[in-house]
C-alpha cells in the first residue's frame, strides 16, 4: 500500500504505511519470544530502491530486526545463486530475489518487494524458504509466493 507525501521526486511512498503496521502488529510482536510469529507479505519498500527511498525502507527493516525478526529470504541467500541485474549496494553478498514485476513483464527490472519474516526461535525449526519464480506464479500475479515450509514446528 501507498502513501502521497507532499513534494520530492517520487510522490508515494509505502514505508509509512510499514511503519503503522508495524505499531499495529506490537503486542503481537512483543511476545515473539514466547510465541512465535510469521509476518509475510507485499511491503512495498527495499533495500534495492535510490539512496533517498534506501535509507526510509532500511529503518523498516531494523525495526523488524529490533523485534528478532529473521528475513528468511536473506537468511538462505547462500541456498541461490545471485539475484542477475540487481543494481542494489550489497554487490557479491546481495540476498535480493525477484518477487515483483512491473506490469508483470519479464523484462523489468528485477525487484523484491515481499519478504518472509519469523522469529529468531523459528530459524533452526524452520525446513525452507523459497520464492516460485515460474510461469505458473506470474500467470496469477505481478508478484510471485514466498513459501515456508514450517513442517519442524509440529513436532
Amino acid at each position: 500500500s501507498w502513501e502521497m507525501m507532499p513534494g520530492g521526486k517520487y510522490p508515494m511512498y509505502a514505508d509509512p504505511r510499514v511503519h503503522r503496521m508495524l505499531s499495529d502488529l506490537t503486542p503481537v510482536l512483543a511476545v515473539a519470544y514466547r510465541h512465535p510469529v510469521v509476518l509475510s507479505g507485499d511491503l512495498n519498500v527495499s533495500t534495492q530502491w535510490e539512496e533517498s527511498q534506501e535509507n526510509a525502507a532500511a529503518v523498516v527493516f531494523a525495526r523488524l530486526r529490533a523485534w528478532d525478526l529473521v528475513d528468511c529470504i536473506s537468511h538462505t541467500r547462500a541456498s541461490r545463486p545471485r539475484l542477475s541485474n540487481c543494481e542494489c549496494p550489497d554487490g557479491d553478498a546481495c540476498s535480493h530475489v525477484q518477487t515483483f514485476r512491473s506490469r508483470n513483464r519479464a523484462d523489468s527490472w528485477p525487484k523484491q518487494l515481499d519478504y518472509a519474516f519469523v522469529s529468531k526461535s523459528i530459524v533452526p525449526k524452520r525446513d525452507g524458504c523459497r520464492v516460485v519464480d515460474d510461469a505458473a506464479a506470474w500467470a496469477l500475479s505481478d508478484h510471485c509466493p514466498i513459501v515456508l515450509d514450517l513442517e519442524g514446528l509440529a513436532s
